[in-house]
């Protein structure tokens, strides 16, 4: 092959790399969360309260929050919800701006929440177009057990979500679920014991390469304290044994609920323990 030839195979190899990237972002906590964790910060607490994130608008640019009693992490009545919007900035020393329900003009997406029905806490998707609520859609794959916190893959074509539902390994486990048409989603399918275990896990995030999953799971059935981990999913559905994030991110609190910015993948979680919630952020 002469100089020539080898320009071009490089030039041909790139280009199919921009018009077709690859799904190998798969998240490694020794590359990355030492490094940074001298950048986690608190963006927000609040005391008897837990602050929900739901996730990132379209522009990646505002996290949309509810605030919840600090013992759930769902809503009693849609109409009252207390929505929360964190204007973000890569500017460490910028201090974030929060607005209220009346000020979601610049928040545009669908996202997931969680709404207590008579029987049971549900699974809701919300779109929202230009801070209104368009379309609040009740979940055809929610049952009389308890349905939380969901997470869409970033092409909305896939659910990871919560459930405490008959047939799993014990308290809530985290299950996949795929859009299929008209409004019909698939058969909820259980992770399996490389996820899940006999004690809860929850708040499952899926990152925008539709690889990385993070969930929270309680290490003791008997005790309340949620650790953060993560696993890999293959494009052939099998799933890798699920490692702990680790002491530079997790703490004797509940540390739950994080979601990672598809833009520049800066992450948020929830720290929070029996009286106080706290909101915070680090890089990837």
């Amino acid at each position: 092959m002469n100089l020539i030839q080898a320009f071009l195979l490089i030039s041909l190899a790139t280009f199919i790399n921009l018009i077709w990237p690859s799904k190998d972002f798969v998240f490694s906590p020794n590359d990355n969360i030492n490094d940074n964790v001298s950048y986690i910060k608190i963006l927000d607490s609040s005391n008897y309260q837990n602050i929900i994130p739901l996730g990132f608008s379209n522009d990646s640019k505002c996290l949309l929050c509810i605030k919840t009693d600090i013992k759930s992490c769902y809503i009693d009545d849609i109409s009252k919800v207390q929505f929360i919007v964190y204007q973000l900035s890569n500017d460490v020393k910028t201090t974030r701006q929060i607005y209220n329900i009346s000020n979601l003009k610049n928040i545009n997406g669908v996202f997931l929440i969680s709404v207590k029905n008579k029987n049971s806490v549900d699974l809701y998707s919300i779109t929202i177009t230009n801070g209104e609520i368009v379309q609040y859609d009740f979940l055809p794959f929610n049952t009389n057990a308890n349905e939380i916190q969901g997470s869409f893959t970033y092409d909305k074509q896939k659910i990871y979500f919560s459930s405490d539902r008959a047939g799993g390994y014990g308290g809530y486990d985290i299950y996949e679920v795929e859009y299929l048409e008209s409004g019909k989603w698939s058969i909820p399918r259980n992770l399996g014991p490389n996820v899940n275990t006999t004690a809860d896990e929850i708040s499952p995030f899926i990152m925008s390469d539709g690889l990385t999953l993070f969930f929270s799971r309680n290490l003791s059935a008997d005790r309340n304290d949620f650790d953060i981990f993560y696993t890999t999913i293959m494009d052939d559905g099998s799933i890798d044994v699920a490692e702990n994030l680790g002491d530079s991110i997790n703490s004797h609190r509940d540390d739950i609920c994080i979601h990672v910015n598809y833009n520049n993948y800066n992450a948020i979680f929830v720290s929070k323990n029996l009286n106080s919630c706290y909101l915070n952020e680090f890089n990837l």
